[in-house]
């Protein structure tokens, strides 16, 4: 019961946007109700069997979550391009100025690896140095700490 409650969630979490993002496409009409059917229900349908898979894995509420929604958007993503003519204009007019552009491109790349590399690094020591100060509080007062005055 669990389970459906929280596919049913997720069913809701991605279909609004789905809809948003068919609506804001302008030319609904050139697509045809194949294509409408399949912008909106494909990221859901790829999403609800993440989740579940993720779910057999025994794998915990939060990971399911995220992977079923990151699944969802890239599913999104990559499916437009596909079925919307004026998307695979962008994304070819964006592959194309990674090709002519390439030291550009590499320098953006590094820098947003270097940038998630320093931000993943400092929560890292964050949490070390909480648990450090808990063990040295424990150990010096011989009982754990319970959050309780």
């Amino acid at each position: 019961m669990i389970l459906l409650s929280q596919m049913l969630i997720i069913s809701m979490v991605i279909l609004v946007p789905s809809i948003i993002s068919v609506y804001g496409l302008g030319r609904r009409r050139q697509l045809g109700w194949r294509k409408i059917c399949l912008l909106i229900f494909g990221p859901l349908v790829d999403a609800l069997l993440v989740f579940v898979l993720l779910n057999w894995l025994q794998l915990s509420t939060t990971n399911q979550w995220v992977g079923a929604l990151s699944i969802a958007l890239l599913s999104h993503v990559l499916i437009q391009p596909m079925l919307v003519p004026q998307r695979l204009v962008v994304w070819r007019l964006a592959s194309q100025n990674v090709l002519r552009r390439k030291r550009q491109a590499a320098l953006l790349l590094a820098g947003l690896v270097i940038a998630s590399a320093i931000i993943t690094s400092s929560l890292v020591v964050g949490d070390s140095l909480d648990e450090t100060v808990r063990w040295e509080v424990e150990v010096a007062y011989d009982e754990p700490i319970l959050g309780q005055r």
